[in-house]
């Protein structure tokens, strides 16, 4: 693998795509459209195939076109969809979290101030 597939294969692994969904992904950047069958030539079992499928249409990385296929958008907007899910999920967790460390001062408050 040349460095330039190495920093993408990187890039997509930071942005949470596995193995198979970075080679699904590659495939499909190049083809624009495709069909569930041509991802099958991937040998990428069928029930994973539809689950990638249906994750990137969650993400925003692909859209249904017609007569079952689909199209692979521009990765411009594609990632930027990607990006958007990622930061929601992490600003969801940090807000989790600060609940929990808000709950744990109220709770420690007043065991300090004995």
């Amino acid at each position: 693998m040349n460095s330039l597939n190495e920093q993408i294969v990187s890039l997509l692994k930071e942005l949470e795509f596995d193995d198979e969904e970075i080679k699904v992904y590659l495939f499909i950047l190049r083809k624009k459209e495709f069909a569930e069958r041509d991802i099958m030539e991937l040998n990428i079992l069928e029930n994973k195939t539809l689950a990638i499928i249906e994750k990137f249409k969650e993400k925003g990385l692909i859209i249904e076109g017609v007569n079952k296929k689909y199209k692979c958008l521009h990765p411009r907007m594609g990632i930027t969809n990607v990006y958007k899910i990622l930061e929601e999920k992490i600003l969801r967790s940090l807000k989790e979290k600060r609940k929990k460390a808000e709950l744990l001062v109220r709770f420690l408050t007043p065991l300090y101030e004995k």
